[in-house]
């Protein structure tokens, strides 16, 4: 006779409409009565199993209703159609993420026999390389819902809040079997013991790895990171397949140039000519057509190439190194380059930049070039240069008095404007590149290796009148300066002062200057 865990566990499934659930239970339960020795009871429960498999209706995603309640704020719910022949991968790559569905399509056999089916994989590689669309296709192939982890609603500054917010999740695990998807995952999973480790993610690391170990569900946990260096080694072992994904070969840009533009191209198109110009290129940047972006940037400036154009990985503290030449003004660009912005945010006479992973240490540099940059950057650009220029962007941080409809909850333009005069972008960079701010948002960042938007907008900047400001500004100006001259110069007396300047505007006392630099 069955023990009551398993029929209760097979009457809840049944009651939730789980249907996966359902049959991997009740194929438990016939593994359980042919170990007693019940051979005949163990294959009339198999035949029973596999003629509902076959039933029309079944194998369709499991019919749940959206997260309520906290989970409704730290999981988002889709249910994908990707299958694996829409993705274009590497031989190796295809056949670990083709056995993880066929292991999970035959779980029961493989529970049968005292083993575990894949379920807790790591998948690592470039941005744009695959990764998230993994997640949905094996969504799609097993029929179950994606439930997206969202990371601004699972981390919080309270101690010990973001551990409940894991562990309600690792508890729905259990209860709705899905994909449950955590992108971006070395916010929480970075090595404990870095230089700008925060308390109370090494807190939430230390949750995630105990239960991630001590999880029995049926339900997939997928985590993704362009990062992988900087995970925990612990992490490691604790899923059950680590998949490296790269940027592709000629062969598989060729390949996926050739199943998205056949229909529409001319005879004779040598697809391995077009690969050969899109080398260096994610999957994503050739999906979305961006293939004829390979000779957009040039390292020399001429009648096409006009606008600068910098990322990440060309950016120090206060200056970028090197900068190169973006086509500009042509069919193809600016309306190739996607980004989540606005021209003008470009146009501005003066701005900070940013990069967006920074490490250990904030990096932060002055921009009076115009230049347009990547997604790996972030801008800080004053309201009263904005002045005048409306869009849907601007309207969801702030609204002019007569723009409509009306927003009461939202700050007024004008006041902005008004206030955002009262400061220097360069006593900005100054503040933001001190060490007074990187002790400050290594204490409030929400990840060890990135510094988001929201991370910079805590940072809270000394209100102080423009004489004030100008000894600062009068220090970034020679560190730019010296910068300017000789990129490697040596800048740290300047940058000393700047410190020293700044910690008086925050009103630090000597002992409280002196924690902040032996952090350095």
């Amino acid at each position: 006779m069955a023990s009551a865990d398993p029929l209760k566990a097979l009457l809840k499934s049944h009651m939730e409409g789980d249907d996966q659930r359902f049959f991997s239970v009740a194929m438990q339960l016939a593994a359980h009565e042919a170990k007693l020795g019940h051979g005949q009871l163990a294959e009339e429960l198999r035949a029973l199993i596999d003629e509902a498999k076959r039933r029309p209706g079944t194998g369709q995603p499991t019919p749940i209703s959206r997260p309520r309640g906290e989970l409704a704020n730290l999981l988002t719910v889709s249910y994908p159609k990707s299958r694996l022949t829409d993705m274009v991968l590497d031989d190796a790559l295809a056949q670990q993420i083709h056995r993880v569905i066929r292991e999970q399509r035959h779980a029961a056999r493989i529970l049968e026999h005292g083993l575990s089916p894949r379920r807790k994989l790591l998948l690592v590689g470039p941005p744009g390389t695959g990764k998230t669309l993994t997640a949905s296709v094996l969504g799609g192939e097993l029929g179950i819902p994606l439930f997206q982890v969202r990371l601004d609603g699972l981390i919080t500054k309270y101690m010990g809040e973001t551990a409940a917010k894991l562990r309600q999740i690792f508890e729905a695990t259990g209860q709705t079997r899905g994909i449950y998807f955590f992108d971006e995952f070395d916010a929480i999973g970075s090595q404990r013991g870095l230089t700008n480790d925060v308390g109370e993610i090494r807190r939430v690391l230390n949750s995630f790895l105990q239960m991630i170990e001590q999880d029995q569900s049926h339900s997939l946990i997928v985590a993704t990171t362009n990062h992988a260096e900087f995970l925990d080694h612990a992490l490691f072992r604790r899923f059950d397949d680590v998949l490296r994904y790269e940027l592709p070969a000629e062969a598989q840009i060729a390949a996926l140039l050739r199943a998205r533009l056949l229909r529409f191209s001319a005879k004779g198109v040598s697809w391995k000519r077009l690969a050969g110009s899109a080398a260096g290129l994610s999957y994503a940047e050739v999906a979305k057509g961006l293939f004829v972006a390979s000779d957009l940037v040039s390292q020399r400036m001429d009648k096409d190439h006009s606008k600068r154009y910098i990322e990440a990985k060309d950016v120090s503290r206060w200056t970028y190194k090197q900068y190169r030449w973006l086509e500009w003004g042509t069919d193809r660009s600016p309306r190739l380059l996607t980004r989540p912005t606005f021209e003008q945010l470009y146009e501005v006479f003066e701005k900070v930049v940013a990069a967006d992973v920074s490490g250990a240490e904030n990096r932060a540099a002055y921009d009076d070039k115009c230049v347009f940059y990547s997604h790996t950057l972030i801008s800080f650009v004053p309201w009263h240069m904005l002045a005048g220029v409306r869009n849907n962007s601007l309207k969801k941080s702030a609204r002019y008095r007569d723009e409509r409809p009306p927003r009461p909850d939202l700050p007024k333009r004008e006041d902005l404007e008004a206030t955002s005069r009262r400061f220097s972008v360069k006593y900005l960079l100054g503040v933001m590149n001190s060490s007074a701010a990187r002790d400050f948002l290594r204490a409030n960042r929400r990840s060890n290796i990135h510094l988001y938007p929201d991370d910079w907008k805590k940072l809270p900047i000394p209100d102080v009148s423009a004489d004030e400001q100008s000894k600062i500004v009068a220090l970034v100006d020679h560190i730019l300066a010296a910068k300017k001259q000789n990129p490697n110069a040596n800048i740290s007396a300047f940058e000393r002062e700047a410190d020293r300047l700044v910690y008086g505007l925050y009103g630090l006392t000597e002992e409280e200057i002196a924690i902040v630099e032996s952090k350095s």
